[in-house]
């Protein structure tokens, strides 16, 4: 979809940076502004380029590369991520919605509310604070869920919880 912007037509859209921009960013070297928000993209090419996130966001930036997208190399690729207990995304909760005034995250028992503006962080102490995180800050329905694995859910989360504040949050 080309535009005065960007003459080549190539558009990134964010499926699984959580906090990252809302809307596709051209695929062009520069500044892109959205909703209050700063995205830099830096070395855009055939093979991949550099995302520098907005300073208020959950990361820095990273490296995207373009890899083989076969279904072998994709299920491998997940598998790694999400299998336990070393699949990085298998080790803590994290549920976030992106939505037009910034991102609401659920990370383990920490619900991070974040904006242009700045950001709030609130400790959860209990099933129910849990519960409602995930069901009116990030918008996951949960009734249909069974209650006794989302109460183990919360006991995994919490004793994690209390682990990473002795530990200092490190």
């Amino acid at each position: 979809l080309p535009t005065d912007a960007n003459p080549g037509g190539e558009w990134w859209a964010d499926v699984g940076l959580g906090d990252a921009f809302r809307d596709p960013l051209p695929l062009v070297d520069g500044e892109h502004r959205q909703d209050g928000f700063t995205y830099r993209l830096t070395g855009v090419g055939h093979d991949g380029w550099d995302v520098h996130h907005d300073p208020s966001g959950t990361f820095t930036g990273m490296a995207a590369r373009t890899r083989s997208t076969d279904p072998e190399t994709v299920a491998a690729a997940h598998a790694e991520l999400s299998t336990p207990p070393g699949g990085h995304f298998a080790r803590v909760l994290v549920v976030q919605r992106r939505h037009v005034g910034g991102v609401d995250t659920l990370r383990g028992c920490v619900l991070t509310l974040s904006g242009p503006d700045g950001r709030s962080e609130t400790d959860l102490s209990s099933y129910d604070e849990l519960r409602a995180a995930l069901t009116d800050a990030v918008g996951v329905p949960v009734d249909d869920l069974d209650d006794a694995e989302l109460q183990d859910l919360w006991t995994r989360m919490r004793t994690a919880h209390e682990a990473w504040d002795a530990a200092g949050r490190p």
